[in-house]
């Protein structure tokens, strides 16, 4: 009889022991899956934050674009005068060229007739 109540203790024991070693593992895998929840839950408040920047960037982007718009057609502007200023100049140089020719032409039609005469 004694053997048997050390085989029915031991069995006892055994399966607490079993059971204790799967509450344990359960939970261990519990504290894991807290564990890691409270990674996704930190990577989402951090994404969130990124998010937020990121539109209130793009808010302030977006305000600044009638200001650039202006600015833009400004500059086009001044490049259009600056060519139409470059296309001038070049138009003149080439008067006074012309002049210049006329003028060496003139003396030359001036220089021969006296000759002739």
């Amino acid at each position: 009889m004694c053997r048997q109540a050390d085989s029915r203790a031991s069995a006892s024991s055994l399966a607490s022991t079993r059971s204790n070693s799967a509450l344990t593992h359960t939970l261990g895998q519990f504290f894991l899956k807290g564990t890691q929840l409270q990674q996704l839950s930190d990577d989402y408040q951090v994404i969130l934050e990124n998010i937020q920047r990121a539109d209130a960037v793009l808010k302030q982007k977006g305000e600044a674009i009638p200001d650039l718009k202006l600015a833009y057609r400004a500059a086009v502007e001044k490049y259009r005068q600056a060519t139409s200023l470059v296309q001038q100049q070049t138009e003149i140089d080439e008067l006074i060229r012309e002049l210049a020719w006329a003028h060496v032409y003139e003396k030359q039609k001036v220089m021969y007739q006296s000759h002739a005469t």
